[in-house]
């Protein structure tokens, strides 16, 4: 059977590379996982352990970290080497990458088994579906129907995850109840994912596949409160009911969600309230109609998002909203909008992001038509969407700066003139500083932190971006 040694970059749980560790290890293969550090540590990791395959998953930005390491261990080893992930979906061109064997657009699980059986000798070399090979028309490369009986695959590998990168100090554990999203936001790579793999918009685990998962994880490596990671949870509200009646039960831990503004009722609340939900989060996006619905295809009134927040807050649950500033025509006085309706919506927890124009997206595609993008724009994308904006249009530096400060307006509009007069600076350490106190340590305290582990989390956030992204 195949050694395969996967990396992933950073410590967060990564389900899609946990997944595929779950199943080659279920099928008797030797299967290795490290995160990135440092790309020469990678090649002398695959060279010793003597992988036949090593495998990365990536997202665009951080894609460049793990080019430079696949590029390490095609240096060193005779590895196969193959990348998935959100990047590889959407530019799949990234095959001829110095380094990449191979590419893996969408879910992998089944298309690594049969990679793996190919290596072993136990399948004839041929065109598997999802797999792009350096060479091949893109074109032309044979893609699958994702999966939809979710209960069929293992949990995700969190001994192998535990093993290599450890709780890394969170008390809360991630869990993901189904895959997809019916919505077609166009900031989101899902609608491009359902057009190219044609599947059901949303698929779902069966409530005792679940509800197992989150037993095992408590009863193996100890678990304080429950995140629920799906794009909108509660879509399916005979599903949800039983589920959140049996976690009740069973569980009685914390809960976070994520739900959509639209979807959910008073009486949908209380169910969540009364299984042990502490908080939940929404999507604002953005406080001006105009950009929500011209923009970013959400067509969500600015009177039904006060009035789902006026919900949450009477049905005693903390409201975490999220946020995008930088969007492609926005202007400072719309971004301003957005800061307003965080305030008439009394977010306990405000969450803002830079908007990066990920590649696959419609509204990536529609700013490039558009001549808002540089040529060459995907390498311009951050690694996290906390930082900077390859957009060229007036005002953006503004409005990033503005991202830093977000936060803190929140909680004290009245300082709204002097950060009109500070963010026409130059970005600086000191905008970042301000907002790793007002927006990452309030974050990761109401996530569960408390006293020395928040302060360690906290310097860990600040020293990541004032190094521009990269872990110490």
């Amino acid at each position: 059977m195949a050694i395969v040694h996967l990396f992933q970059v950073g410590t967060f749980e990564q389900h899609g590379l946990l997944s595929i560790a779950a199943v080659c290890r279920r099928a008797g293969h030797d299967v290795r996982l490290a995160a990135i550090r440092d790309p020469r540590q990678v090649a002398a990791a695959v060279a010793g352990a003597g992988a036949a395959v090593a495998g990365f998953s990536a997202t665009t930005g951080m894609h460049r970290d793990v080019l430079r390491a696949a590029a390490a261990v095609k240096d060193r080893t005779g590895a196969l080497v193959v990348l998935g992930g959100p990047h590889a979906t959407a530019c799949p061109g990234v095959v001829e990458a110095p380094g990449i064997d191979i590419v893996c657009r969408g879910e992998g699980e089944a298309a690594v088994l049969e990679l793996l059986d190919e290596v072993d000798g136990r399948r004839a070399p041929g065109p598997i579906a999802n797999l792009i090979r350096k060479g091949d028309v893109i074109e032309a490369a044979p893609l699958r129907k994702p999966e939809t009986q979710l209960d069929a695959l293992p949990y995700v590998d969190r001994e192998l995850y535990h093993a290599a990168v450890g709780r890394s100090g969170a008390p809360m554990r991630y869990f993901l109840t189904g895959r997809g999203c019916p919505f077609s936001c166009t900031y989101c790579l899902g609608p491009t994912m359902r057009e190219l793999f044609e599947g059901p918009p949303v698929r779902l685990r069966s409530v005792g596949h679940v509800i197992g998962e989150i037993c095992e994880v408590r009863e193996r490596w100890g678990l304080e409160s429950v995140l629920l990671g799906d794009d909108i949870f509660g879509l399916d509200k005979a599903w949800a009911s039983a589920f959140l009646a049996r976690y009740r039960r069973e569980i009685g831990l914390p809960l976070v969600c994520h739900l959509r503004v639209g979807t959910f009722d008073g009486a949908f609340l209380e169910e969540l309230r009364a299984a042990g939900c502490r908080m939940l989060s929404f999507g604002i996006e953005s406080g001006s109609d105009r950009v929500r619905r011209e923009i970013m295809q959400r067509n969500i009134s600015h009177e039904e998002i006060v009035a789902a927040a006026r919900l949450v807050k009477e049905a005693g649950i903390a409201l975490e909203t999220t946020n995008i500033v930088g969007l492609p025509t926005e202007t400072l006085d719309e971004a301003f909008d957005t800061v307003a309706i965080n305030r008439a919506c009394r977010t306990d927890l405000v969450s803002v992001s830079v908007f990066q124009p990920y590649p696959g997206t419609a509204l990536a595609r529609r700013a490039e038509a558009d001549g808002l993008l540089p040529a060459d724009y995907v390498e311009r994308i951050d690694r996290t969407y906390f930082e900077g904006s390859p957009l060229r249009m007036p005002g953006i530096e503004q409005l990033v700066n503005l991202h830093k400060f977000f936060a803190l307006l929140v909680a004290a509009p009245w300082l709204a003139p002097l950060v009109r007069l500070l963010i026409r600076c130059r970005p600086n350490p000191l905008f970042t500083v301000v907002f790793v106190a007002t927006h990452g340590l309030r974050s990761i305290r109401l996530y569960g932190l408390r006293g020395r582990r928040l302060w360690i989390v906290g310097a860990r956030w600040l020293t990541f971006f004032l190094r521009g992204g990269r872990a110490a």
